[in-house]
């Protein structure tokens, strides 16, 4: 089987290269290198103030994947989140929502589910040094309101 994922960095690697440049600027450039839209999709759920997350706090109970088997946040995955945010698509119930993000968090590399998990609950401020909230603002302009 192939791994279509192969040089295609996780969240939390492009993340923790961009917490490793050394200025503002660096930071900024890393991000705009690595401007796909789910990266775009994650950093507003995570920032955007305006966007209230329906799943509770906390993680929730699941199994990591090996990282070898693990999916990529991809655009089909967040696609997804929709489901999880207040506005979105009406689902079946509660617990059906909560199943859906509980098998998306065992699809994807543990360290991004981590991350998604931080990135509902609002705390993914501080994870990554310089990775903050007007540096998004600043660096992709109108993605999040401030």
């Amino acid at each position: 089987m192939i791994n279509e994922n192969i040089n295609r960095p996780t969240l939390h690697e492009i993340f923790t290269k961009v917490a490793e440049a050394k200025t503002r600027e660096d930071k900024s450039k890393m991000l705009k290198h690595y401007d796909t839209p789910h990266v775009r999709y994650f950093l507003k759920g995570a920032f955007d103030d305006s966007i209230e997350w329906l799943i509770p706090k906390g993680a929730p109970p699941y199994k990591e994947t090996t990282p070898k088997e693990a999916d990529h946040v991809r655009k089909h995955i967040v696609k997804r989140f929709k489901f999880f945010v207040k506005g979105g698509p009406k689902v079946k119930s509660e617990t059906h929502r909560e199943v859906m993000f509980i098998r998306i968090l065992e699809s994807i590399d543990p360290e991004d589910a981590k991350l998604l998990i931080l990135c509902k609950d609002k705390e993914f401020t501080g994870k990554y040094k310089g990775l903050t909230k007007k540096l998004v603002s600043d660096t992709f302009p109108g993605l999040i309101k401030m």
